[in-house]
């Protein structure tokens, strides 16, 4: 099985493709991408919103994190109060600070779901 990540529009992406393969995705990672508006069939997620994302503001984000908790979805959700959209950018920015936590909480999710796996 494999683990899907996306970022910005490719976090929505992420999402929807790990819904339509379910069976072959292990975990599925979500940096500031749209949230799915059916979180049936999503194998363990990990998203990351900025708390100052004009895009997906924490209100969204609130009601996705609810609505994948009634669905039984396995989740974690890292909100960053200082961070706007995209600030997991490239690999210098997850050399330190908010980015660098961001990506490593990814990284521990994969492999406590690589060891959970169904």
């Amino acid at each position: 099985r494999i683990y899907v990540a996306g970022f910005c529009f490719g976090g929505g992406v992420a999402a929807r493709y790990s819904q339509w393969k379910p069976h072959k995705v292990a975990a599925c990672g979500v940096f500031y991408g749209k949230p799915v508006s059916n979180g049936e069939g999503l194998p363990p997620l990990y998203a990351v919103f900025g708390a100052k994302d004009g895009q997906f503001p924490p209100a969204v984000v609130d009601e996705f994190e609810a609505e994948l908790g009634e669905r039984g979805v396995r989740s974690e959700f890292r909100r960053y109060a200082g961070q706007g959209h995209a600030f997991v950018k490239d690999r210098e920015a997850i050399k330190g600070g908010d980015a660098k936590d961001a990506w490593e909480g990814w990284l521990a999710f994969c492999s406590r779901h690589a060891k959970t796996e169904e």
